[in-house]
């Protein structure tokens, strides 16, 4: 008997506030990332907006909220695994530039401490599949909802439409269909999920709906895909006050639009 199946798993650890499980806390010690040329960016010659958001690592990344530092606390009253950091963020007591620095350090090894607790959970799927010799006709997929900024113009989270947080991830293995370390460059987006996934399981997309089947999952020819995306972002009262952004994204270009208190530019 065939076995058809489609399971469904959800994994936000690296979002904000970035709390990796304790297996992961340590990873990665004794390491410097490399910074983004970026970090330090002044916005010159670009959109006033840019310069009026709250999405720095320097003014905006809280020390408590993101970062695990409790200057308040006496040691005793923060948790474990976050003691040896307070310790040495008190010792340290950076400041001015050498606080970004440190900053950004923390803030990228607690996200790649999420991201290796999403890549365990995906490894004990890929085991599973194995064990039970369902790996070579089961297609996998991960992907996202967005992507994010890490130091990119001084910047966490996301909200703006530039390049390093606009590309979601979207990775399939699937034996026999695609090809291992093919990267397609198709413009697709997630409206397209629904379509593919019912491509993939055999069945009829619905008419009318949303999006259209990936060609580079399904294999099947369709129509032209999208040459260009329109987005738009607004902002949530207190977060990110007063900006509003849109902008056209094509294969090549990215046009950006900004708002803030009634003035456009670009």
């Amino acid at each position: 008997m065939e076995l058809r199946f489609q399971d469904c798993q959800r994994r936000k650890p690296p979002h904000r506030d970035w709390t990796p499980p304790e297996r992961c806390a340590a990873l990665p010690d004794g390491v410097t990332v490399p910074e983004p040329d970026t970090l330090f960016d002044d916005y010159a010659n670009r959109a006033s907006p840019l310069k009026s958001q709250k999405l720095t690592v320097a003014k905006d990344m809280s020390l408590p909220g993101d970062l695990k530092i409790w200057p308040a606390k006496s040691v005793g009253q923060i948790p474990e695994m976050y003691r040896a950091r307070n310790e040495e963020f008190r010792k340290l007591n950076p400041q001015g530039a050498d606080l970004i620095h440190w900053k950004y350090q923390t803030y990228v090894k607690d996200c790649l401490r999420c991201v290796k607790s999403v890549d365990d959970s995906v490894g004990r799927v890929m085991d599973y599949l194995e064990k039970h010799n369902l790996a070579d006709n089961t297609a996998v997929i991960y992907s996202s909802d967005q992507s994010f900024y890490l130091g990119e113009h001084g910047w966490l989270d996301k909200h703006w439409i530039s390049e390093e947080s606009i590309h979601m991830p979207f990775i399939i293995r699937w034996p026999g269909a695609v090809k291992p370390g093919s990267r397609p460059d198709a413009m697709i987006q997630n409206i397209d999920y629904a379509p593919t996934l019912v491509e993939i399981a055999g069945g009829e997309v619905p008419s009318g709906l949303h999006g259209h089947s990936f060609p580079s999952c399904t294999g099947r020819r369709r129509r032209t895909g999208a040459q260009a995306f329109i987005t738009a972002t607004t902002t949530m009262d207190g977060a990110w006050p007063g900006t509003t952004a849109c902008g056209s994204r094509t294969a090549c270009r990215c046009i950006i639009l900004k708002r803030m208190n009634g003035i456009c530019s670009t």
